[in-house]
């Protein structure tokens, strides 16, 4: 390969570990474990195999918010709550919504406490949203969107500013209709869509 091919060919895999289901070369819930990263790093050594024929070693290098443990415990819990809401065959899109935004609002906390506390990373995740019920923007974005895709609805976490500070919204397809929904500090609100739809 070139030097040009064998970046490419890393940000192709990279890509792909990040993708969604549904887009071109996506395998895996992707954008999950993009806000399940911590840190990452990419080192590489590169050779000339002949004249203008070069090959790379790559080596990159990941840290998690969370362990396998906890990730297998947030799996298993996120089960038992989705079924304690008895979705059924007929049970329609917007009702699942609802009801998994609902029990987010009503069940999970701000963390206030360590919001400052550059130590503590255990609150971005859905770990923490759902098995402490406290967590920060990214906890409770990253938990939303693991329950949505656990009942069968496709959802995409999105970040930006809001009031000059990074922040984590959610995006959640309903019949082609975008369902955005913001984590407050102190309460939940329904934007944009919800203002046109009914129960």
């Amino acid at each position: 390969t070139t030097s040009g091919d064998g970046l490419n060919l890393l940000l192709y895999w990279l890509d792909k570990v990040y993708g969604e289901p549904g887009d071109e070369q996506a395998e895996y819930y992707g954008n999950y474990l993009r806000y399940l990263i911590h840190t990452h790093g990419i080192n590489w050594e590169g050779y000339e195999v002949s004249p203008g024929i070069y090959g790379y070693n790559f080596t990159v290098d990941f840290t998690y918010y969370t362990n396998i443990d906890q990730e297998n415990a947030l799996t298993a819990e996120i089960e038992n709550v989705i079924e304690s809401f008895g979705f059924e065959s007929g049970t329609n899109d917007f009702k699942k919504i609802r009801k998994i935004y609902d029990y987010i609002c009503g069940n999970i906390y701000y963390d206030n406490d360590n919001l400052n506390n550059d130590d503590y990373t255990l609150k971005f995740t859905a770990y923490a949203a759902l098995m402490d019920k406290t967590a920060v923007c990214q906890g409770y974005a990253t938990l939303l969107y693991r329950m949505m895709e656990e009942a069968g609805i496709d959802a995409k976490v999105v970040t930006g500013i809001s009031n000059g500070q990074n922040h984590a919204w959610n995006i959640v397809e309903l019949k082609y209709v975008s369902l955005l929904r913001e984590s407050g500090q102190i309460f939940c609100v329904y934007l944009l869509s919800m203002l046109l739809l009914k129960k």
